[in-house]
């Protein structure tokens, strides 16, 4: 419902259009702050200097140049930004997004996230204590997938996903953490993920009608 373009000098411009369905969209444009096409005045004065954006369904993330981030539109799209989460965006290496949850990579290899919980806008505290300083860090390769969160690679070989939330049956589905050791690498589809490990074998998890899972007939090239 939003465009947002970046210029060449590092400012950006942006511009929506109504939903409705017509011949002329022309003379039916509208701007709404809700899909990030009409950003406030304070957002416009921080837009400068930015290196990349990056979108969820209704809201932007914008990248600059001296590692923050800032970002804009619908508040459940995660175009706001806690004041917590947002002291800690600081050297921000690459931003990433579901349809409604963004996530930060910093140089150090910290994440945070934002937006909604259900896809991948909240790390769940059973990750969080997993790790000493309660910050999911060491992560060396993010992968988003678009309908069911993030996976992240950490340097030891290990990968954390969060739960999602299935608007099917509303309930959460976890991943298999435990199992997902010495992977070297980890692609993502809509709803699923491959990860494969330091002995070429590749491990699925997710959706089954989304990749989550080989097929019998191919699973000798999966072995896991």
């Amino acid at each position: 419902r939003a465009h947002a373009a970046l210029k060449a000098d590092g400012t950006v411009i942006t511009w929506g259009c109504c939903t409705t369905i017509v011949p002329s969209c022309t003379a039916n444009c509208w701007y709404d702050r809700d899909y990030g096409a009409n950003p406030t005045s304070a957002t416009i004065a921080q837009l400068t200097d930015v290196t990349s954006i990056v979108s969820t369904n209704n809201a932007f993330c914008a990248m600059k140049k001296d590692g923050t981030v800032v970002a804009w539109g619908g508040q459940e799209w995660g175009g706001e930004i806690d004041a917590i989460t947002q002291d800690k965006l600081i050297n921000v290496k690459s931003v990433f997004a579901t349809t409604a949850a963004f996530l930060a990579l910093l140089e150090n290899g910290d994440v945070h996230t934002w937006g909604q919980a259900a896809l991948g806008g909240v790390i769940p505290r059973s990750i969080l204590d997993e790790t000493d300083n309660k910050i999911l860090d060491n992560v060396v390769t993010v992968t988003a997938s678009q309908l069911a969160g993030f996976a992240v690679l950490r340097r030891d070989g290990s990968v954390r996903a969060w739960p999602y939330l299935d608007y099917n049956s509303f309930t959460f589905i976890e991943w298999p953490n435990s199992r997902l050791n010495n992977i070297i690498a980890l692609y993502a589809s809509g709803k699923a993920w491959a990860a494969i490990n330091s002995t070429g074998y590749v491990h699925t998890f997710g959706q089954a009608d989304y990749s989550g899972e080989v097929p019998s007939h191919d699973a000798e090239y999966f072995r896991t």
